[in-house]
């Protein structure tokens, strides 16, 4: 960077180097790590003389590519292309001045790298026009690393929970951080002009070779001292001082905590503690909401506690309520809100009502109903972007939230950023496997019935036909019936079959939509009675139906019609001639729950987990031989969900099965 500035600041050396080429080369390669040469011909053209030093180890290209300007076109980073235009057309070609910019280049293996470079133009006074751009510059990728980790590692300490000061051997304040500017009350620009003592008086002048000696041979102390706001209050503080020797500079890192109330201190750290070990130990990401919520309230009044959250997913953002000891997710918009306000200026707030109405009536934010008398919103980070909001009002006391709560909302953000972050990602992770499997078990089911449950029933009326067509006269009459029996009830189940099948694929591809409206589903159930009653003449079981008239669901009537036939199917199939089911309904609280019951063989409890999913196969005979398509219950569970509601069953081997699932009440 010195002979850049020399370069800057000395014409005569600059017209040297501009006056010759070679000169410029051996100045080049001391001062950079390469050098080029560009001029402009007749035509305006720009044109590449000649480059030196390792711009061909930097960028992999040879010294013929780089001769092209295509090849500099390649190299020359999209996000970055406008700048560096902007700068040449404005430095060069119109104030014909020498610039330096910082840019990225991508290499011929497409890797990244970051380069320095001066540009110096040389125009021609005489002849009043632009001849050359002469480009000298070093690769500092390494360097770039090492800046942005320096940047990370002070946006860390400008959110850390105390106070951060860097002190210079003369006692003059290096650096602190914003916890140290907003507890003194001055900006950083402020507090970086004034000295150690002048905010600390037991951190006096005279006393500086003393700590020097001292920190010098036991490198750290801790004392209690006391700091003065710029408004005059006096903070009493721990301070621990670090020595810390860079190269041949020596400083001091001073480590301040606000000790005005130790105990409490104390015990946010217990409680932020005991909030970081149940944030681990969370299964889900409700789950680790709930335990926030539930250990701030021993320090906190969380009745008002909400939680945004920016879904990875889709980015949108999900609101995250608490009623009782639940969590409840609904879809939210934050434009023009307080917690809006928080995503665009990145900072916790603390605001009163007449703050929110300045902000209301300059338009920073529109809140429809009554202004909470007292508002607090805290972010949460994922480096140095807003995942989520954490926030807290008061509707009535306008003192009920402090200064105090909002430096101990900050810790707290700090504290759960990283995990939620991590269980997000956990949970998106788990997301994708899920739908994997799903994906691979409906593609399994899909080839499995192609090629075995339809290939079955075919083969049946193939060569029952075949036998008939063939030898029709050699058989007697009731050899002619069973077979013809048969054929029909191969057709009759592959009719099924491929019935739930493209009813199946439509669901899969978002074809079939439910139109629910309100219906009493004990018309359904006599319907479906009707409907199955030869099969339960056939097998001379009882059905019992205990829905009342005017059990209004609000569902589709059609998908609902066909889930309680399929269920009511199947447990006449698994029960024994002479048995019963039963349906029936119980009004819940925003639901109707239905059942249907059977007396007949039941499953056992290790198959009770593969009902309703397609990645496991469960299929079993009835009492009689009778066939299933493998989709009656997937289609029961597809409409189910569709229709807001859940399913589920219950049964023990040998001891009959009840079949239960829930659907929204009536809507008016």
């Amino acid at each position: 960077m010195k002979h850049f500035e020399q370069l800057k600041t000395n014409p005569d050396l600059l017209n040297q180097i501009v006056e010759s080429e070679k000169r410029f080369k051996a100045v080049s390669d001391v001062i950079s790590d390469f050098a080029i040469s560009f001029s402009f011909g007749d035509d305006m053209v720009l044109h590449v003389d000649w480059l030196s030093g390792s711009i061909t180890k930097i960028t992999g290209y040879s010294d013929a590519d780089l001769k092209e300007l295509d090849t500099w076109r390649k190299i020359g980073h999209p996000d970055d292309f406008d700048r560096l235009k902007n700068q040449v057309i404005k430095k060069v070609l119109t104030e014909h001045e020498p610039f330096s910019i910082r840019i990225r280049i991508l290499t011929r293996s497409g890797e990244v790298k970051w380069v320095e470079v001066f540009a110096n133009p040389v125009f021609n006074k005489k002849e009043n026009k632009l001849t050359d751009i002469i480009v000298a510059g070093r690769e500092i990728t390494e360097t770039k690393k090492t800046e942005d980790n320096l940047r990370l590692i002070e946006f860390m300490a400008d959110h850390a929970a105390e106070g951060i000061y860097m002190i210079g051997n003369e006692g003059q304040i290096l650096y602190a951080n914003e916890w140290a500017c907003k507890t003194l009350e001055y900006t950083r620009e402020q507090l970086l002009s004034r000295n150690a003592f002048d905010i600390d008086p037991n951190f006096k002048k005279e006393r500086l070779p003393e700590v020097w000696k001292k920190l010098r041979k036991q490198q750290v102390m801790t004392i209690e001292s006391v700091q003065h706001t710029k408004s005059g209050r006096v903070i009493p503080t721990e301070v621990t001082i670090n020595f810390l020797q860079y190269g041949d500079e020596e400083m001091l890192v001073a480590f301040v905590k606000d000790i005005t109330d130790r105990k409490e201190e104390e015990h946010l750290k217990n409680i932020s503690f005991t909030i970081f070990q149940s944030i681990n130990q969370s299964t889900s990401l409700n789950k680790l909401i709930l335990d926030i919520r539930n250990e701030l309230s021993r320090i906190l009044d969380t009745s008002s506690l909400k939680l945004i959250l920016l879904n990875p997913r889709n980015g949108q953002t999900d609101l995250f309520c608490f009623k009782d000891d639940r969590v409840v997710v609904s879809r939210t918009d934050t434009e023009g809100t307080l917690a809006g306000l928080i995503f665009e200026t990145k900072r916790p707030v603390l605001l009163n009502e007449d703050e929110m109405k300045k902000l209301k009536n300059k338009g920073d934010i529109r809140i429809s109903g009554k202004l909470p008398k007292i508002w607090l919103g805290a972010p949460l980070f994922s480096v140095d972007e807003v995942l989520g909001i954490l926030s807290l009002e008061d509707l009535h006391d306008d003192r009920a939230l402090t200064g105090h709560h909002l430096e101990i909302m900050k810790f707290v953000c700090s504290q759960i950023s990283l995990s939620v972050q991590r269980r997000q990602s956990e949970e998106a992770l788990k997301n994708s496997e899920k739908n994997l499997r799903e994906s691979n078990a409906s593609k399994d089911k899909f080839f499995s019935i192609i090629a075995h449950d339809l290939r079955g029933p075919f083969n049946a009326i193939i060569g029952f036909s075949e036998l008939l067509h063939n030898d029709f006269d050699t058989f007697n009459e009731s050899e002619k019936r069973t077979m013809i029996r048969n054929i029909h009830e191969a057709s009759v189940s592959t009719f099924k079959l491929l019935e739930n099948l493209l009813e199946w694929s439509r669901i899969q591809t978002g074809r079939t939509k439910p139109n629910p409206e309100n219906v009493d589903l004990s018309t359904i159930a006599n319907n479906s009675l009707t409907f199955l009653k030869h099969l339960l003449e056939k097998k001379n079981i009882k059905l019992f139906s205990g829905i009342h008239f005017g059990t209004i669901a609000f569902c589709d009537e059609n998908m609902i019609t066909t889930v309680i036939r399929n269920l009511i199917s199947n447990a006449i199939k698994f029960t024994g001639t002479g048995g019963e089911v039963r349906v029936w309904a119980i009004p819940r609280d925003k639901v109707i729950e239905v059942v249907v019951a059977d007396n007949g063989v039941g499953i056992a409890e290790e198959n009770l987990q593969k009902l309703f999913r397609l990645d496991e196969s469960f299929k079993t005979r009835g009492t009689e031989g009778e066939r299933g398509t493998g989709l009656g219950l997937i289609l029961c569970r597809e409409f189910i969900e569709l229709n807001g509601g859940k399913i589920w069953a219950e049964s023990k081997d040998g001891k009959g099965s009840q079949f239960k699932f829930t659907l929204p009440k009536f809507n008016f």
